[in-house]
């Protein structure tokens, strides 16, 4: 949303309900990762909805480093669509939310069994306060 053109590239991804391809995230989250580090944020790092395939796994542990820990906010699809449909981002539209769940079922699930040792399931249909309270006792 920056308006470089990095930035309308991403955009136009994730319109369509692309994924941004694996360079460009990795690109992005090690200049945020170096910007942190010399602001003085030793904590680590919460990443949303990375990586989405076994491909970005495989790149972030070769570029990065392996996740030390997984939170999977389990939801029911249906109930996720709607969530979608109400919150009414750029991308939340009907085909790019089709094809969001096709790749989640086709391409995120198996990053989930790959990292089923570090994995945290949350029930993600209750309150925000619930499930935020929840994400924050597992990555403590």
């Amino acid at each position: 949303m920056s308006g470089s053109k990095r930035g309308l590239q991403l955009f136009r991804c994730m319109e369509m309900g692309e994924l941004v391809p694996t360079a460009a995230v990795l690109d992005i989250l090690a200049e945020a990762m170096v910007q942190s580090k010399y602001a003085g944020n030793e904590k680590g790092f919460l990443l949303d909805a990375y990586p989405m395939n076994l491909e970005q796994a495989a790149a972030f542990e070769s570029f990065i480093a392996p996740p030390t820990k997984v939170v999977y906010l389990s939801l029911e699809q249906e109930v996720m669509v709607g969530r979608l449909l109400d919150r009414g981002n750029f991308d939340d539209v009907d085909e790019a939310i089709k094809k969001r769940c096709e790749n989640f079922q086709n391409q995120t699930r198996p990053v989930l069994e790959k990292y089923s040792a570090n994995l945290s399931r949350i029930n993600a249909d209750r309150a925000a306060e619930e499930v935020t309270a929840d994400i924050l006792a597992n990555i403590k």
